[in-house]
């Protein structure tokens, strides 16, 4: 009579119908399950370990530019560019088995300041929503305040030209799903006109009656950026002096609205102006606002910093330095 192999508490099976020379029973090696992974959020890596089945034992190692480091870690600004890689090799009496994952590590200056929450909005020109063409059909908000922010195209999608949105007169209108206000906040963004029209928009906001744009005043002497708020009747918030500035290339403009001020700053120059009691300042389109001439041109890197914390002045910093980078405007 055939008698079962007996199989004890903590003992494997003996595979008759598997064995080696001598009747050796083979006991196979490692077989992967699930590859190791990288996921990455903002300077932040956590490595997941992949799994296997039969394997006694799994040794896996993470290096970052050739150095060992751990399953977790974030980067230092001079880990910009290294690559993070994980070997990973599994064993049992039966052999091993290896696997392998790698990602190029770019630094995000910004990341410290999305965490403070300093940096509310970012709508970045390689953080957008595009359809199958390539054209962009919305902006995801990279900053501190979330989705809530984020914005979508109706109409016709736009496209990128370089690393810049492409806006002409007929591009479908970019509004962000909150309207944000502007008080206690700088607004950052950078333009490239393809011509310098007087009045030309570049934000706006409409609240049943009442409605806010963000637009220049242009003539001869040069350009301002002026706040043009209307409830009954307009009231403009402007500033001193004008300021010449190209027709082509790169502008970065930056504007502060207070209680008491309208500041605005055009490639690092500053204007002023005095707030004429104008209670609060909203933008929700981008691109264009509730009337006048619609920007034409390229629309770069859009920004809101919170203005009086211990890291404003690091964010806006930090935050000139990637536009000098991306845009070649003034660091």
């Amino acid at each position: 009579m055939f008698n079962a192999p007996f199989i004890g508490r903590g003992l494997s099976p003996i595979i008759f119908g598997n064995s080696g020379a001598g009747g050796t029973p083979v006991i196979p090696a490692p077989s992967p399950l699930t590859a190791p992974s990288i996921a990455v959020s903002g300077n932040d890596w956590t490595v997941t370990p992949g799994t296997y089945s039969g394997a006694d034992s799994v040794s896996t190692v993470v290096r970052l530019g050739g150095v060992i480091v751990g399953l977790t870690g974030t980067l230092a600004a001079g880990d910009n560019g290294k690559t993070l890689t994980v070997d990973e090799t599994a064993t049992n009496a039966g052999g091993t088995a290896t696997q392998t994952a790698s990602r190029v590590m770019p630094y995000d200056a910004l990341a410290p300041y999305y965490a403070s929450g300093t940096i509310g909005i970012h709508f970045a020109t390689d953080a957008v929503t595009t359809n199958a063409g390539g054209q962009v059909t919305g902006l995801r908000n990279k900053g501190a305040l979330g989705a809530a922010f984020n914005a979508t195209v109706s109409g016709e999608p736009i496209a990128i030209s370089g690393n810049a949105l492409n806006l002409t007169s007929t591009s479908g209108t970019i509004t962000t799903a909150t309207a944000a206000a502007l008080s206690g906040v700088r607004l950052m963004f950078v333009v490239g006109l393809d011509q310098i029209v007087n009045g030309t928009r570049f934000f706006g906001h409409v609240n049943g009656a009442v409605t806010w744009d963000v637009h220049t005043n242009t003539n001869a002497s040069g350009l301002i950026v002026q706040g043009r708020y209307v409830s009954g009747t307009a009231t403009v918030l402007s500033g001193s002096p004008r300021i010449l500035t190209a027709a082509t290339g790169f502008a970065l403009i930056e504007v502060e609205f207070s209680a008491t001020q309208w500041l605005t700053w055009i490639n690092g120059t500053a204007t002023t102006g005095a707030n004429a009691s104008v209670p609060e300042f909203y933008i929700s389109t981008v691109g264009t606002g509730t009337s006048g001439a619609r920007m034409l041109g390229a629309m770069g890197d859009v920004a809101g910093v919170l203005t009086g914390r211990a890291d404003t002045a690091a964010a806006i910093a930090a935050l000139k330095t990637l536009l000098n980078q991306k845009f070649g405007t003034p660091a």
